[in-house]
């Protein structure tokens, strides 16, 4: 059998940076990294809407920094800098913790494919944002796993046992 191998691993050092950036001793790294994956989730679950496709961490012996690469800034600085106050807050008494939101600039890439995939669970979102009922991931299905280019595209939900509605996608590029 062969071996399968994360093509991120690969390119780490090479063409992409790592996305935890410190040094520890050894009786402290186990500790960090799980801290670190926390954080991760953490984040990603409770910014979901504000799109961020990666989270990097750096850390000192005094501060912690965080940098939020996301489509919608906005979100996560909220209105006159609450939301991000309200993180910081949360983080209170462990470490002295600097968020950072950084847009992402290039919203496509060189190939004219989407950096920031629409998939299943955002088509989803949008629509029981729109209908007003919860709608779970599972039931939508797009005519690709994922979107990547601009365009287009057909769907179906499941609604109920013998029900199912279809849909049209439009994903519109913005301009940079």
């Amino acid at each position: 059998m062969g071996q399968k191998v994360n093509p991120h691993g690969l390119r780490v050092g090479v063409i992409k940076d790592w996305d935890s950036r410190w040094y520890a001793r050894n009786e402290k790294v186990g500790d960090l990294l799980v801290e670190d994956k926390k954080i991760r989730d953490y984040l990603k679950k409770t910014l979901y809407s504000a799109g961020i496709p990666k989270i990097e961490i750096e850390r000192d012996n005094a501060k912690v920094r965080i940098y939020l690469h996301c489509a919608r800034p906005g979100v996560v600085i909220g209105k006159g800098g609450e939301a991000i106050e309200a993180l910081r807050a949360k983080a209170e008494g462990q470490e002295d913790i600097e968020i950072r939101a950084l847009p992402t600039r290039y919203p496509q890439g060189a190939k004219k494919q989407l950096i920031l995939a629409v998939t299943g669970k955002e088509v989803a979102a949008a629509l029981s944002e729109l209908t007003g009922t919860t709608i779970d991931k599972k039931k939508v299905e797009l005519e690709t796993r994922d979107i990547k280019e601009a365009g287009v595209y057909n769907g179906k939900v499941r609604l109920y046992v013998g029900v199912v509605a279809s849909f049209k996608v439009n994903v519109e590029v913005e301009p940079a």
